[in-house]
Formats: structure tokens, sequence, C-alpha cells
């Protein structure tokens, strides 16, 4: 099997991964320099439903240039991890151009992630940024991708791809407290970024327009167990739930009409929401302090 036959194969998993990706090696890698018709058509379907996936299509379902062929590299040698030569060719890859080369580096990367030696994950992570945003950034990236989320927060489409990324009710809690440390400092602002209190509600609102069954029993699982229960995973997942929601009720503090002016936000469930925020945020500082 040559490169972009691998790469290919790898692609059409994308679309609906089920397993591990498909194994494949890297002969005539020279073929992905200027890879051929079927190669570039699977890449931009890859696209395509990875943009309808982060609530962008059909806005980058026909990007206005072509794409960059790097996502094609790391398909390949996500096929052939973790050979050696897969792991030179992910280093070759040069940074991301823009939200569409983000995007179909995550449409490859993203499904893949978890099959993959951590080693291997941890240098794809450093090749697509957007990944790192969207899941968990590699060890010491956590400050780049921080300011990714802050650049995204600059443009609709951006904000659209963060908004529909971000409201989901996860059971990952490493993720939900990512997101939350990432909401705040979109709330915050920096020396180079706004700050976009509006940004917050337009995530919460989303959130529990599209997903409010999933948080209103999240939410009810995290006060349970944070008034009861010793298990540390569920403590653990409670705490970062808590993290998600803390944002908002800063925002919600500093200019409640804000708030009630939105049609979608379910006043039961974020309440609720503003509950557990205060919360976790009361447990911490209590755990701070006794440091």
């Amino acid at each position: 099997m040559t490169a972009e036959r691998s790469a290919i194969a790898v692609l059409a998993w994308c679309e609906a991964p089920d397993g591990p990706p498909p194994r494949g090696d890297l002969g005539d890698l020279a073929e992905l320099a200027r890879p051929g018709a079927a190669a570039r058509a699977a890449l931009a379907r890859a696209v395509a439903i990875a943009a309808a996936r982060l609530g962008l299509a059909p806005l980058l379902a026909e990007p206005a240039a072509p794409l960059a062929p790097e996502p094609l590299w790391l398909a390949a040698a996500i096929g052939a991890a973790p050979q050696a030569a897969a792991e030179r060719l992910i280093d070759a890859c040069p940074p991301t151009r823009d939200l569409a080369d983000l995007i179909a580096r995550h449409a490859v990367v993203g499904p893949a992630l978890l099959h993959l030696p951590a080693v291997t994950a941890e240098q794809l992570l450093l090749c697509s940024p957007l990944t790192a945003v969207l899941m968990l950034p590699p060890r010491g990236g956590e400050d780049e991708a921080v300011l990714l989320c802050e650049r995204l927060a600059a443009t609709a489409a951006g904000r659209r791809l963060l908004v529909h990324a971000f409201a989901a009710a996860e059971d990952h809690p490493g993720l939900l407290a990512w997101r939350g440390r990432l909401m705040e400092a979109l709330r915050l602002g920096s020396a180079g970024a706004p700050a976009r209190p509006e940004l917050i509600v337009d995530i919460v609102e989303a959130a529990l327009a599209g997903h409010r069954a999933d948080w209103a029993a999240l939410i009810r699982r995290a006060l349970a167990s944070l008034g009861a229960d010793t298990d540390p995973a569920r403590l653990h997942l409670a705490l970062a739930a808590g993290r998600w929601w803390e944002s908002f009720r800063a925002v919600y503090r500093n200019d409640p009409r804000a708030v009630r002016e939105r049609g979608y936000l379910d006043f039961h469930v974020y309440l609720e929401g503003l509950r557990l925020a205060a919360l976790t945020a009361s447990l911490r500082a209590a755990a701070e302090g006794a440091a």
C-alpha cells in the first residue's frame, strides 16, 4: 500500500470511526507532495464532515482555496504509526495556515488520538492546534491553546465553532475542566484579546437549548456527589462540571439582566448550574487556603 492509499483509507475511516484506524505504510512517499484527485476528494469530504460536526457547515463545505496537503501527511502517518518514518512525516508539517487548515487537520487527528501511542498522540496535537483546543492540549501547550481560542473568538466562524463545541455536557472531567479554563480566559480577555462575557452566555444558551436534559442530569449528579459522595472519580467529575459553570456565574453576578434577556436560557437549569459553580468555587478556595 502506498502512502497516498494509506491516507485515503484513514480519511475514509475518519468519516465514521469505528475501532482503530486502518493500518498502512509509507511507500512512494513522494506522492503526498502532489496528491492525486482521489486523495484530494477524500480530504475535501472529510473536511466537510468535520465542519458539519463543528457546526460550521455549509460554511466550509467548499473552502475558498484548495486545501493544503499536510492533513494527508498526517492521515498517512496515522496509518503507519508508530514507525519512525511516520514520526518524521508528522514533524515535517509546517504551522497551520487558516481556519480551513485547522479544521482539516482536526478532521484527521481528532478521531485517531485515542487509538495511538501517547508519544504519537502528543506529536499530532502539536500539528493540530484546533484539536488541542477542542480536546486536551499536549503537555506544556496550554498557553498556546488559550491564544488560539482567543484568536478563534475574534471571528464569527470561530465563535460559532466554540459555541457549538463547548456546549455539550461531557462526562470527561479533564475536558470539562479544560473548557472551563478556556471559557474563563474568554470572559476575562487578555492584553491581546478583549473580554468576551457575551460569548460565555452564548455558550450556555446553546448548552441549554441543545443539551438541556444532559446538563440537568450532570448538574444533579454533581450536586449529589459534592454533598455526600466519597468516590474520587465522581467527585472529580463534579468539580470539573462546576468549573465549567464558573465563568457564567461571574457574568451573571456582573450583569444579571444580560442573562435574563436570553430566550433559550432555562431558568431552572442555569440556577442549579450557578449553585454548583458557587459550591465548587468555595471548595477550591477552602482547599487553597488550607494548603
